[in-house]
């Protein structure tokens, strides 16, 4: 991993590319500018890992220029599910906040090109920024909403795979069924 501060040409390339996704989109320039500025960029050869579990607590917070990531966790990395990263996406965003290390391993799609801050440029930036705040909200929020449905989609299948049509009638729990006084079974219809 090479990391180089950008030159000034480079910077307003950045902001024009920048500015064409979100959050940046909806930031003011200087704010833009103030990303690029107190970036690094790096540079992650295919299917290198730069996150995982075993890394210490995350302290930067990563922009894709160009190329993507894969993430992968525990039970979606065994079920052969993983989330990507494009090009113009930030992360990992709930991980830098919290300051703590990644759930999931990360890793590089092809040649990938990032831009990364510390997660104190990334606290400034936020108080300096209401959008760029909002949009790290907003984040941690969708990755609350998909922890949620794999957890869901877990549970769901460890109780189908409990109770099976393979599983003996004894070992499936009991309801007690009221009905009316005998009627003859020839009456009801």
């Amino acid at each position: 991993m090479k990391k180089t501060s950008p030159s000034r040409s480079l910077i307003v390339n950045l902001t024009q590319q920048m500015m064409q996704v979100l959050p940046f989109s909806e930031m003011k320039p200087e704010h833009v500018d103030f990303f690029i500025e107190n970036s690094q960029e790096e540079y992650f050869a295919p299917e290198e890992v730069f996150l995982s579990p075993q890394s210490p607590p995350v302290n930067r917070l990563f922009f894709i220029r160009k190329g993507g990531v894969v993430s992968r966790r525990g039970l979606s990395n065994e079920a052969g599910e993983a989330h990507e990263f494009e090009a113009g996406e930030l992360f990992p965003v709930s991980t830098a906040m919290a300051g703590r290390s990644p759930a999931a391993t990360y890793a590089a799609i092809g040649d990938c090109f990032c831009l990364s801050i510390t997660t104190d440029v990334m606290r400034r930036l936020a108080e300096m920024s209401p959008q760029f705040a909002d949009f790290l909200s907003q984040s941690i929020m969708k990755f609350l909403e998909r922890s949620w449905q794999v957890l869901q989609r877990t549970y769901t299948s460890q109780i189908f795979s409990e109770q099976s049509l393979e599983t003996p009638l004894g070992d499936l729990p009991r309801k007690n069924h009221c009905v009316s006084p005998p009627i003859p079974v020839s009456k009801r219809r």
